[in-house]
């Protein structure tokens, strides 16, 4: 383990900001407690395999599954401590789906009902694509406006799910709006947290 700081070590080397370390803050914070960040994410990826990497569970046809790769990080991270426990999964995720949206719902499902059944049922909360992306290619690309019912719909099809809209007008500039600038990771990373403190339904 090592102390986390921007850009996470996920699956990939990354950059920047993200909203991992927002979440992680506000949660120690009000808890007191420490957090175990386990980074898995990669970028271009998706459900349909993208250059030998796919978070299609049941694909192991290319060089990479991530969906394997997560559960095995997540597990040795647990390992070492005996009091460390799953609090809750953040996914954000869609864009590469987007352009080939066939069966994303059920691979989707297939990935959350994987994850539960190794892990438990600790809470999965789904971070919006980039709003300011989907009006922009909404002609171009439907496939976004599938990917991002599916989203919204998934607290609809299991329980202890939850969506999150994405911020608005924080993208990283006028030909960049794939991704949000840094306040607009904080932002998303704030958005997770209160939906992660929201009661649970009755």
């Amino acid at each position: 383990m090592v102390a986390a700081s921007d850009p996470l070590l996920h699956q990939q080397k990354a950059t920047g900001v993200g909203f991992g370390m927002t979440f992680a803050k506000l949660h120690a914070g009000a808890t007191g407690r420490p957090v175990l960040l386990v980074p898995v994410a990669r970028g271009s990826s998706g459900f349909h395999p993208a250059d030998g990497f796919t978070w299609d569970r049941h694909d192991i046809s290319g060089a990479f599954n991530l969906y394997d790769f997560a559960g095995d990080q997540l597990a040795a991270a647990l390992a070492t401590h005996p009091e460390n426990r799953l609090a809750g999964i953040l996914w954000h995720q869609g864009e590469n789906d987007a352009r080939n949206p066939d069966g994303y719902a059920a691979k989707l499902d297939a990935l959350i009902a994987g994850l539960r059944a190794r892990f438990g049922m600790a809470p999965f909360i789904l971070g919006q694509m980039s709003p300011d992306r989907m009006a922009e290619v909404a002609e171009e690309v439907p496939g976004y406006r599938v990917v991002d019912a599916v989203h919204r719909d998934t607290p609809n099809r299991h329980p202890a799910v939850s969506f999150v809209e994405a911020p608005a007008g924080m993208f990283n500039s006028e030909t960049e709006k794939i991704h949000f600038n840094a306040a607009g990771q904080r932002e998303l990373g704030r958005r997770y947290y209160e939906e992660y403190r929201r009661p649970a339904p009755a």
